[in-house]
């Protein structure tokens, strides 16, 4: 299951290179919709991982309208992945049963949404700042989102993850 963290990893570096280069005055320019700006973007994939992570570790969530990014965006989206993958860190961890908005599922089932989340931001961002995703990474983002349209549950709380690799 290492694959998992790994296009996690992947996936997370990504998105953090892109928002590594907003500039100072950027971060105040629209995301591809009205009324969600560049601090917008990356404070919804922070909230997120701080949401989901919250309840994967039996915690009430905070509100998800918090301000989770304070006054640095970058260092708030590698806290928020960097911390994903410690509570994946253990043999097992991936397997193990946590709460989700979906009902009780394995960890891994919320590492594959925040993935495909990580993904679908990282392209957003690439087209707001007009900079192109190298081809095997765009492949990943459209590979990523079509498999989130075939996810199949083997059993109650476990994604077959062998079938989203093809």
């Amino acid at each position: 299951m290492g694959e998992v963290i790994e296009d996690y990893r992947l996936a997370a570096a990504t998105l953090q290179n892109l928002v590594d280069v907003v500039g100072e005055a950027d971060w105040a320019r629209s995301a591809l919709r009205p009324a969600f700006t560049i601090r917008d973007l990356v404070n919804h994939v922070v909230a997120g991982h701080v949401f989901l992570g919250a309840m994967a570790r039996g915690e009430q969530p905070p509100a998800w309208t918090s301000d989770h990014v304070g006054d640095d965006p970058p260092a708030a989206l590698g806290a928020a992945t960097e911390g994903l993958v410690r509570m994946a860190a253990a043999p097992g961890d991936l397997f193990r049963k946590v709460p989700t908005p979906l009902g009780e599922q394995a960890f891994m089932f919320i590492v594959v949404i925040l993935t495909n989340e990580l993904w679908l931001h990282a392209w957003q961002l690439s087209r707001v700042l007009d900079v192109s995703l190298d081809p095997p990474l765009a492949a990943c983002v459209l590979t990523s989102l079509a498999a989130a349209q075939t996810w199949k549950l083997t059993e109650p709380g476990l994604l077959d993850w062998g079938s989203l690799r093809g």
